[in-house]
């Protein structure tokens, strides 16, 4: 029986032209280490722009945060005023007797606004 040392599928003359073919063929999935020094300088330069990018949103979102509580409270505030002055209005109406003519009423609740 002959023995092939190489693979029978593709005829090299030669050790060193098989190991040269194979290394033309898979030479992309080889990395050298200078290659490698390369892709770790790039993540980290990755790593440091999106933590730069992610510090910024956070601050961004922290004063719209603050801004958009502000209103929130604001808003509130006077909401709450318009209805007080509603009920204020009512019970001060309510106070004045049925009975009482329209110019004594004025009257009346003239001195309860004051």
């Amino acid at each position: 029986m002959d023995e092939q040392p190489f693979p029978s599928a593709v005829p090299f003359a030669s050790c060193a032209e098989y190991l040269e073919v194979n290394f033309l063929l898979h030479s992309k999935y080889i990395v050298f280490p200078f290659q490698w020094e390369a892709k770790v300088e790039r993540g980290q330069e990755e790593f440091d722009n999106i933590s730069k990018m992610i510090k910024k949103e956070m601050e961004r979102f922290e004063v719209n945060r603050v801004k958009d509580f502000k209103a929130i409270i604001i808003q509130y505030l006077e909401n709450l005023m318009t209805h007080q002055q509603q009920v204020r209005d009512v019970r001060s109406c309510a106070a004045v007797p049925m009975w009482v003519s329209e110019n004594t009423a004025v009257h009346m609740t003239a001195g309860l606004q004051q």
